[in-house]
C-alpha cells in the first residue's frame, strides 16, 4: 500500500512539474511564432500586444533587471513579490490585478530567445507601463551568429 502512494505521489509530480515546464513563457513563445510568420523577408513586423495575449487586460508592464517589487507594486497598484533579482520580464494587470505574467533570466554572456527593449537609457527607469491601445511594439529576428535571437521595441512611427 505505501510503495503505490509513493507511485502515485511521484507520478503525480512528475505531471505537475511537466505541465509547469510546457506552460512556462507561453506568451514569449506565442510571440517568437508570431514575428516567424509575420516578419517576411525583412525579418521584422509590427506586434499588437493586444493581438497576441488571449486575456483582457487593461495594463502592461515590462520590467528590466535592476526594477523592485515595491516600485512594480506601486506603479501598477497590485502586490507583486516575485523576486526580480537578474530578471527581467512583463506583468498584465486588470482591474488591480495580475493577469498573467513572465519573467525571463538574465545571462550577460547567453541572451535569451526573446528581449524586450523598454527604450530607456541606463540610468533611467528600469520599466515601462502600456494600455492596450499604445502596447505596439516593432518585432525583429536578429542573427547571432548560427542562432536566431528576437528582439520587441517600442513601435515609433
Amino acid at each position: 500500500m505505501k510503495k503505490k502512494i509513493i507511485i502515485l505521489l511521484s507520478l503525480l509530480i512528475c505531471i505537475m512539474l511537466m505541465v509547469t515546464l510546457f506552460t512556462q513563457n507561453k506568451l514569449q513563445k506565442q510571440i517568437i511564432n508570431y514575428i516567424d510568420e509575420e516578419s517576411g523577408d525583412n525579418d521584422s513586423c509590427i506586434v499588437v500586444m493586444k493581438d497576441i495575449t488571449g486575456f483582457v487586460w487593461d495594463k502592461m508592464l515590462i520590467y528590466q533587471v535592476g526594477s523592485s517589487n515595491g516600485a512594480i507594486s506601486d506603479i501598477l497598484n497590485v502586490t507583486f513579490n516575485d523576486t526580480v533579482d537578474l530578471k527581467s520580464g512583463i506583468l498584465f494587470v486588470k482591474d488591480n490585478k495580475i493577469v498573467y505574467k513572465e519573467s525571463m533570466e538574465y545571462n550577460p554572456e547567453k541572451p535569451g530567445e526573446l528581449t524586450f527593449y523598454i527604450g530607456k537609457l541606463y540610468g533611467e527607469e528600469e520599466y515601462v507601463v502600456y494600455t492596450p491601445e499604445d502596447a505596439i511594439f516593432r518585432g525583429e529576428k536578429v542573427k547571432n551568429g548560427s542562432e536566431i535571437l528576437y528582439q520587441v521595441k517600442p513601435y515609433n512611427d
